[in-house]
């Protein structure tokens, strides 16, 4: 059997474990290579206007930070990428930022996207930063 490469995009650390907890044992369990994508920091929507990037902000990211990697560490995912733009700003940012930095993630010159399974977040979700994952991979892979 193939192994098949996984990317799973999705908003803030966690909503990997919550949304794609099941892909990701029954991916590990055949061996496919899975990497991970975050778009989001995820704490910073617990702060007032103009204290999300205080000290006690980034401390609460590098805890969560912390908790990502130590999961991730248990299902042995190596592959992990964390981009830290703000939490439930998401329709702030151009959707250019958001596929760029898949575009920076894949590797365009083997052309992969036709080998790639993907997951990320539900569109259906309320929260406006998972609704901005999925509307970046439908954009970037024309689905």
């Amino acid at each position: 059997m193939k192994k098949e490469k996984i990317l799973i995009v999705v908003a803030h650390p966690d909503d990997e474990t919550l949304g794609c907890g099941g892909l990701i044992l029954k991916s590990k369990k055949n061996n496919n290579k899975i990497s991970l994508l975050i778009l989001g920091e995820g704490v910073s929507a617990r702060y007032k206007k103009g204290e999300e990037d205080s000290k006690i902000s980034l401390k609460a990211r590098r805890i969560r930070e912390k908790e990502l990697f130590k999961c991730m560490s248990y299902l042995k995912i190596k592959n992990i990428e964390i981009h830290r733009n703000h939490c439930t700003k998401f329709d702030k940012y151009p959707l250019s930022n958001f596929i760029n930095i898949i575009e920076n993630k894949i590797d365009i010159k083997d052309d992969s996207r036709k080998e790639m399974r993907l997951s990320a977040n539900r569109y259906y979700d309320k929260i406006v930063d998972n609704k901005r994952a999925v509307k970046t991979i439908k954009s970037y892979f024309n689905l």
